[in-house]
């Protein structure tokens, strides 16, 4: 019986005619429809998953999404919870079709042309001609915020057992361990970096001395090395302690290649949520919009997705140290991403907070919680070890971005420290 993973893995060795044969017979199976023409497509940001579009027996295309995970069998249920998005409020692409047999997960939508905002994004950073400019994108991206915030504070509600059991834990913890054995660090944390050997400055460092590091970033000294950050992603991030903290209605995977941009009738750009597999009524509080805060501003521009363009884009030095790293480049934010950073500081982040707060059930260690998760997302979702597709100054640039992310610095300050030295203010 044809799986997901199995398309997927087709897909990455490059035989997509079988892949889209198996998908066509996956769809046909699991709906009882015969589905033609499939097509697969190119698409740098589904890391993890597969789409494309089929042709049903009446002659509709459809665009179709499979996600495969790791494990996927014993942790997802009721994988696809738009309905849910949309009852909170959320704008949401809501799908034709559904299937959450393990193994075989996919969303079928009926065909649109629209623009993934992704998309768009990355064509004004690198100077093409964009369907949307970027005051009409930052105004559509606020209006998201505002309407994710008014689901939240709207759904937020006391703790419960119910949020151990959510997938967005799949995005997180669970890929710190290996099924059947989650008592220690393993699954892509094992599969992606453990054994490994890292060039710096003309040597190789084995990853086991490499995590020890600690890191001197553009001048910045950070305290934790990524040994201690993998550690405490993996204590703060269980479930069963996040199951702690009140609950609410979040797409969980809000980036911008699952929001579709299009023009309404009034002219105005829109933005609409789609592919929800990991959303849920119990996300922990502080992790429904993580993903959405990195992989749609510190994800950019161009390092994580597109590292080919990211190595001839910025100049990356870096030299060993005794016990230290020490790293110089010349990325950051882009002027759209800093919009959006803002953006998500004052229209999601500061208000969701000072709620937290006032119940009172906001978590001493907030802070440390939400670095983990900003941390687990780029170090997760790929490898950032050199590779094929990514040069050793991208892999350090990588290492560096996620290190800022997940470590307060010893002393100076960075974009990271600067976003919760607000979100501090806002609490004292």
């Amino acid at each position: 019986m044809t799986t997901s993973f199995e398309i997927r893995t087709l897909v990455k060795a490059g035989r997509r005619a079988e892949a889209a044969a198996a998908a066509a017979r996956l769809l046909s199976e699991e709906t009882g429809t015969f589905f033609r023409d499939v097509a697969i497509n190119d698409d740098r940001y589904s890391l993890n998953s597969v789409n494309g579009t089929a042709v049903d027996a009446s002659g509709q295309r459809l665009f179709f999404k499979f996600h495969t995970e790791e494990g996927e069998a014993e942790t997802v249920s009721e994988y696809y919870k738009a309905h849910v998005l949309a009852e909170a409020g959320l704008p949401v692409d809501l799908p034709v079709k559904a299937s959450s047999t393990p193994g075989r997960q996919f969303l079928l939508y009926a065909y649109r042309s629209d623009s993934k905002l992704a998309d768009v994004c990355l064509k004004l950073e690198t100077g093409q001609p964009a369907e949307f400019s970027p005051e009409e994108i930052v105004a559509a991206q606020a209006a998201l915020d505002d309407a994710t915030l008014a689901a939240a504070l709207g759904t937020l509600a006391a703790p419960t057992p119910d949020s151990e059991r959510e997938a967005i834990h799949q995005l997180f913890h669970h890929r710190l361990v290996t099924p059947g054995d989650a008592g220690r660090l393993g699954g892509r944390y094992a599969q992606f970096y453990q054994d490994r050997r890292i060039p710096v400055g003309g040597e190789e460092i084995p990853w086991e001395d490499f995590a020890n590091l600690r890191w001197i970033v553009n001048g910045v000294g950070y305290r934790h090395t990524l040994r201690e950050l993998f550690g405490q992603s993996f204590r703060l991030l269980d479930p069963r302690a996040l199951a702690r903290q009140p609950v609410l209605v979040s797409h969980g995977d809000a980036h911008n290649a699952n929001v579709w941009a299009r023009r309404g009738v009034d002219g105005r750009l829109t933005l609409e949520l789609f592919d929800p597999a990991f959303a849920g009524r119990t996300i922990p509080a502080l992790l429904g919009e993580v993903k959405a805060t990195f992989h749609n501003i510190f994800a950019h521009p161009l390092w994580l997705y597109t590292p080919d363009l990211a190595a001839r884009a910025y100049r990356v030095l870096a030299e060993r140290q005794a016990d230290r790293i020490v790293v110089t480049h010349d990325w950051r934010l882009s002027d759209l991403r800093q919009r959006f950073l803002e953006l998500k500081l004052e229209r999601y982040w500061r208000p969701l907070l000072h709620r937290l707060k006032e119940m009172p059930a906001l978590p001493d260690d907030w802070e440390a919680m939400l670095r983990s998760a900003l941390f687990c997302c780029p170090t997760l979702v790929m490898s950032q070890l050199p590779g094929p597709e990514r040069a050793p100054s991208v892999s350090l640039l990588g290492f560096s971005v996620a290190v800022m992310c997940g470590s307060p610095p010893e002393a100076g300050a960075d974009a990271v420290s600067r976003l919760f030295a607000e979100l501090r203010r806002t609490l004292s």
